[in-house]
């Protein structure tokens, strides 16, 4: 997926999430294999918990079970999961768990990375956590499975101060643009032809300071995302906590009443916009770790974890060999501090049992 808002200029179609039904049309999203079709390319069962996505049949394929997203998960809800997780990777039902929680990324948007709100938040998830980690400690050696907690991208700080307005630029002319997706940390702008590509392109290229225009053949290739089939012809990133503003969204973001004080989709080598990944059980060494690795290579270790090919992608499961137990088994292992505030605004845990 390379956005929240996508446009197809073939089918003239849009993603827009949470808002339209053409999201969950295949064209979207048979290009990717989720970890859950690669489990049932094996006849493992997955149980899949406020998962986007999870609803949708990709590749002729769907969950053993999915309870479809469509709100932000409450603590609570969260907790019942965990715990019905738990369960079901105890007594061998599923092969795999996965839990998504929105709360810490919701309060990172509205009240900012760094706000007391965000830290209650990452500190309920923190508390549940503990409690499964406990429960997995307390089985037998050859009963423990293992446990994975990461996240898709960080946050930072954002402000009405530092806006970039593109608006009048995209309209001093007819026929610039078919449409324009996103905002905020980047714009996708789809411009109809060559011509129109290469005058938004003249356009915007030095309208600021603290943005980068990119036509879609000069993206860096550290993005991983400039062969993506809906990937537009012109993207502008801003320099990180910086806003594009534009003429669709023409307003600062808001989340409910008000202005947003965090985002995220920045340029991946900004330290703020780094993940979490955490492992615990008999696949991963105690004490363990990697100094980075990247949102495209867990995948890989998951399915390495399940006993999976894994279809082919842009991961690398090398960089987890440091990170592997070096003796076969369900040995003992002891997770590190959870959670820490400010590497991650979304937590998501997945629970995999080793064949």
């Amino acid at each position: 997926m390379t956005g929240n808002f996508m446009y197809d200029p073939k089918s003239e179609k849009y993603f827009l999430i949470g808002t339209n039904k053409d999201q969950f049309l295949p064209l979207w999203w048979d290009h990717g294999e989720p970890l859950w079709v690669t489990a049932a390319l094996k006849r493992k069962t997955s149980y899949m918990f406020f998962w986007p996505g999870c609803e949708v049949t990709i590749r002729g394929h769907d969950p053993t079970f999915c309870d479809a997203y469509s709100k932000v998960p409450t603590i609570q809800e969260v907790a019942e999961a965990l715990d019905t997780g738990f369960n079901l990777i105890n007594n061998a039902t599923a092969d795999m768990v996965a839990v998504y929680s929105e709360q810490p990324d919701y309060n990172g948007h509205k009240y900012g990375p760094d706000d007391d709100h965000t830290k209650m938040a990452l500190q309920d998830i923190d508390r549940e956590v503990g409690k499964l980690v406990d429960r997995i400690q307390n089985l037998e050696p050859n009963e423990k499975f293992n446990l994975i907690i990461f996240s898709d991208h960080g946050m930072t700080t954002i402000d009405t101060s530092r806006t970039i307005n593109i608006t009048d630029a995209l309209t001093s002319e007819a026929g610039l643009y078919t449409t324009i997706m996103e905002g905020t940390a980047l714009a996708s702008v789809y411009a109809p032809n060559q011509e129109a590509e290469d005058r938004v392109y003249d356009l915007l290229k030095n309208f600021s300071e603290h943005m980068q225009v990119y036509r879609k053949g000069e993206i860096p290739d550290r993005f991983f995302y400039k062969n993506g089939p809906f990937v537009s012809r012109i993207t502008c990133v801003a320099d990180l906590g910086w806003t594009i503003l534009q003429p669709l969204s023409p307003e600062f973001p808001k989340k409910g009443a008000g202005d947003m004080k965090g985002y995220h989709g920045y340029d991946n080598r900004e330290v703020d916009m780094r993940g979490i990944f955490y492992a615990y059980g008999p696949y991963f060494k105690p004490g363990s770790r990697v100094d980075h690795i990247q949102a495209i290579d867990p995948y890989s270790v998951m399915c390495d974890v399940l006993d999976l090919r894994p279809a082919v992608n842009n991961g690398t499961l090398s960089v987890f060999e440091p990170l592997k137990a070096t003796s076969p088994g369900r040995g003992n292992t002891v997770l590190p501090s959870v959670l820490n505030a400010w590497l991650s605004l979304v937590t998501c845990l997945l629970i995999g049992k080793s064949s």
